[in-house]
């Protein structure tokens, strides 16, 4: 449960023991797997710092809720490891940028893991990803495409044609790595 306080101790105390022991960087986020939490704490609604309110329902609810874990886990890390990096995910239920600004300290590896394979993300039939690309971009510098170019897509599989395609929009108008 990532509102849990002593959940969160216990990553921020594993994650400073693994610096360190001379760790360059560590990984910190979810993996495979759609659900978060669903205790009450968790699945409440988010007032953010503005007064806006990110609801249970919202595309951006798990991302938000899960950003702002990382964040106060960051923080932490960050005054005994300032010089250290974490990098993390925007997979799955974080794929849609959250409704808070993300730590510069983390390095996130967009996911666009459902993506029509067969077309540029850029196409009309990838509008969805498109959209979360370029919310993406605006919510860090620090952004890098993590893509799955022919994985679980039908054939046929014509992913460097499309692979070129989406490195030239990735680079040219997002600016991502």
């Amino acid at each position: 449960c990532i509102s849990n306080p002593e959940v969160q101790q216990l990553m921020v105390d594993e994650l400073c023991r693994k610096f360190d022991e001379g760790a360059d960087v560590c990984q910190l986020g979810q993996q495979d797997g759609f659900r978060g939490c669903e205790c009450e704490k968790c699945a409440a609604d988010i007032v953010l710092p503005d007064g806006c309110v990110v609801r249970k329902g919202d595309e951006n609810f798990l991302s938000t809720r899960t950003f702002i874990y990382l964040n106060r886990a960051m923080e932490v890390i960050e005054r005994e490891h300032p010089e250290m990096r974490v990098d993390t995910f925007a997979y799955q239920f974080t794929a849609p940028a959250p409704a808070v600004v993300v730590h510069p300290k983390f390095n996130v590896a967009f996911c666009p893991f459902i993506k029509n394979a067969r077309f540029p993300v850029c196409s009309d039939v990838n509008a969805v990803w498109k959209r979360r690309s370029e919310a993406w971009s605006k919510a860090t510098p620090n952004i890098m495409w993590r893509e799955y170019w022919g994985c679980a897509s039908g054939y046929p599989r014509q992913h460097s044609l499309v692979a070129a395609k989406d490195l030239k929009w990735i680079n040219g108008s997002l600016g991502f790595t």
